[in-house]
């Protein structure tokens, strides 16, 4: 119930919920090789819950015999640690301590930015100052990003609050940026505002909202602009529209209320480029200024980028 006191934090039952004892040796053997028989089926990375509700190196220990060393070797004595992806949910709040968490892991969510994306996007304020912070200082590359995910479906009303379109220009925001690892939470399958939890049962695939077009040409683009450096800014001073660019080499434009006028200065090579959501609307760079004879629409992502 004391979040500030990590002997709680890390030793007490969680909403009913008895801690294990990931101190244990025999604990640790039995996980590890538990690990291992999954990383043998294919699986390359792990997400660990409740992250900090396990002990850090120099946490309290609960018995003086056994060292808080889970972390050092769950992440070092799998088969293949170096190659192995794993993060911890650490949600931001009182005596997290998530820069350890992520010296101990590896990578931790970002709680706390996706609760900044949702309020921007529900809001349709998508000025740099709301959108551009990850609120965890030095760590960016070390972060993994969500718009929402499966506590925040149950726990905050985004269920409700959020549309499928707004999730999907959040998602734009945060897969169109340099950092972070983007997580995509699939909502159930066959929900509504009416119906919270649609066919919630094992077996059917959630929401196909990963299968939208804005998602696709935005995951696409984030292969392709690796290693480019990101600028964020409004074009013209709009607050309600967002350019995220990676160089001069590409550009995601998310436009969230109103008709959105393409006469704006950018960071993009001169030429011409055809939208890779919609794959028809012409647009073309000269001088650093962008236009297209066409307005971009609500709730709309622009993808601009040219092969090689």
């Amino acid at each position: 119930v004391n979040y500030s006191s990590r002997i709680e934090c890390t030793s007490y039952s969680l909403s009913g919920l008895p801690d294990v004892n990931t101190e244990n040796p025999a604990f640790q053997d039995y996980f590890i090789a538990y690990l291992n028989l999954l990383i043998d089926d294919g699986a390359d990375g792990f997400r660990y819950d409740t992250a900090k509700h396990i002990a850090l190196p120099d946490d309290p220990q609960v018995d003086p015999e056994l060292a808080n060393n889970f972390w050092e070797r769950v992440t070092t004595e799998i088969t293949d640690a170096d190659n192995i992806f794993n993060y911890g949910e650490v949600l931001q709040g009182s005596n997290d301590r998530l820069a350890d968490y992520i010296d101990a892991i590896g990578h931790t969510t970002a709680s706390t930015y996706g609760s900044k994306i949702r309020a921007a996007v529900k809001g349709n304020i998508v000025n740099t100052a709301s959108v551009s912070e990850y609120w965890i200082s030095n760590a960016e590359p070390h972060i993994v990003t969500w718009v929402e995910s499966h506590d925040n479906y149950i726990n905050d009303g985004t269920w409700f609050e959020l549309d499928n379109d707004q999730v999907i220009l959040g998602w734009a925001i945060i897969s169109a940026r340099q950092d972070g690892t983007p997580l995509f939470f699939s909502r159930p399958y066959m929900r509504s505002q009416e119906s919270e939890w649609g066919m919630n049962r094992i077996g059917p695939q959630g929401d196909d909202m990963y299968k939208d077009a804005r998602v696709s040409a935005v995951n696409f683009f984030r292969q392709a602009m690796v290693g480019e450096e990101e600028v964020l800014d409004n074009p013209n001073k709009d607050s309600t529209a967002l350019l995220i660019e990676r160089g001069d080499k590409g550009v995601v434009i998310v436009n969230t209320q109103g008709e959105l006028a393409v006469d704006f200065d950018i960071n993009l090579a001169d030429g011409t480029y055809i939208d890779r959501v919609n794959g028809k609307t012409e647009y073309t760079v000269k001088d650093g200024k962008l236009t297209c004879s066409a307005a971009i629409p609500e709730n709309s992502v622009v993808v601009l980028y040219n092969d090689g």
